[in-house]
């Protein structure tokens, strides 16, 4: 069984910040509201409003698309390098 099944949104959210290496602080500010406040409402202490979950979703679009970036940029290096011979 998978070990996210039983997880509330606000949990699932809160791990793929982590996994993404997005904080809270950027969050609050993006919301301009506290870190306190943002981490009320990921650990389910405080409801989740619509525009809390849409702000979330695009942090880590944003955060996704960066590290895809990332690695299309790696990989294109890596094209350009010389092959060693076998």
């Amino acid at each position: 069984m998978n070990g996210t099944a039983n997880l509330t949104l606000a949990q699932k959210i809160a791990q793929r910040f982590q996994e993404l290496g997005i904080d809270q602080y950027t969050l609050a500010k993006k919301r301009g509201v506290t870190q306190p406040a943002i981490s009320l409402v990921l650990t389910g202490k405080t409801a989740m409003s619509k525009s809390f979950e849409d702000d979330c979703y695009e942090l880590i679009d944003k955060a996704m698309k960066e590290e895809l970036d990332r690695e299309k940029r790696r990989q294109a290096l890596l094209d350009d390098c010389p092959k060693e011979a076998a």
